[in-house]
């Protein structure tokens, strides 16, 4: 257990407001950026110890079960990606089943992949892309890489800045980074029924617009643009759901661009054709809808392009 003050900010921890309280675990919100983050928290090897054998298998059935939105949202977010570079080395940080290394891989790029869970690494490298479940600064030594690409991956991050100026470092000079994050730290406090969970101490940090722009200033990027799409619309149904019909409600806030609500990956045709369907909706609600919704102070995914400053 380590006790901590916001890491963008700094300052007097113990001064910053608890926001969030779930399984013994205080969220505090930094005064100055808007950063949540847990205090007292795990330390790294206590947090290495949470991604237990049934977790890792249950991470993986979760994505497995929703591949078909997993598809719409990568080849969504190529398309942005390619806006600012069209081929090269891409690595993917935190690659799960492997669906965006096969959808980038398409558009010309070579993709190489970082995942943690065994199961899922094993599944990205049957599909002839090198995978290592080491870190982003030991993974695949001598290699740079014109792009990186991470989903929901921030609010894992031990050491944040750090994490983010490794990736940095591995960026050839001018490379391009493009990730989803979520905004909980800029959410009113009256949305937050609207999730199931938080997660904790899984998640560790939830940025606000603020940190999040000082996230990227210290860890050596500048910003390209940064695309907001509400999930007010889709919480909300989720919330109903499970008020009226008793299903399966809100997700937790996976920072923001979770992989959607899971569906049914067995049963024949028409379990198939229901769960497409299912996955079509929550990628319109999220990122057709959610795009020209009102974000501002209530919960949305953000996808953000930054390049690597010149040094």
């Amino acid at each position: 257990m380590e006790t901590i003050n916001c890491v963008l900010c700094g300052g007097d921890g113990s001064a910053d407001p608890i926001v969030i309280t779930e399984n013994g675990w205080n969220g505090r919100q930094c005064k100055e950026c808007g950063l949540i983050y847990i205090s007292p928290r795990p330390s790294l090897e206590e947090t290495i110890k949470l991604y237990s054998q049934d977790a890792v298998e249950r991470y993986s059935e979760e994505f497995g079960a929703c591949e078909d939105y997993l598809r719409y949202r990568s080849a969504y977010t190529v398309k942005k990606l390619m806006r600012y570079v069209k081929s090269g080395d891409l690595l993917e940080i935190g690659a799960a089943h492997g669906v965006f290394c096969e959808e980038v891989r398409k558009a010309g790029f070579k993709p190489f992949a970082i995942e943690f869970n065994p199961l899922e690494a094993a599944s990205i490298v049957s599909l002839g892309i090198p995978c290592e479940q080491r870190p982003v600064h030991d993974a695949f030594p001598g290699l740079s890489f014109d792009a990186i690409y991470h989903c929901d991956l921030t609010s894992h991050l031990h050491d944040i800045v750090g994490d983010f100026r490794a990736m940095a470092d591995r960026l050839r000079p001018g490379g391009i980074m493009i990730f989803e994050t979520g905004n909980l730290g800029d959410v009113r406090p009256k949305h937050y029924s609207l999730f199931s969970k938080f997660d904790y101490p899984d998640h560790l940090f939830f940025l606000s617009l603020k940190s999040l722009r000082l996230l990227i200033e210290k860890s050596g990027f500048e910003i390209l643009s940064i695309s907001s799409y509400s999930l007010l619309a889709q919480l909300a149904i989720r919330y109903l759901k499970k008020k009226v019909m008793g299903a399966p409600g809100s997700q937790r806030p996976v920072e923001g661009g979770d992989a959607g609500e899971p569906s049914a990956g067995a049963g024949g045709s028409r379990a198939s054709v229901k769960s497409r369907l299912k996955d079509y909706i929550n990628f319109t609600l999220r990122y057709r809808m959610g795009r020209i919704m009102p974000s501002t102070h209530v919960p949305a995914t953000q996808i953000v392009v930054v390049r690597k400053a010149k040094s």
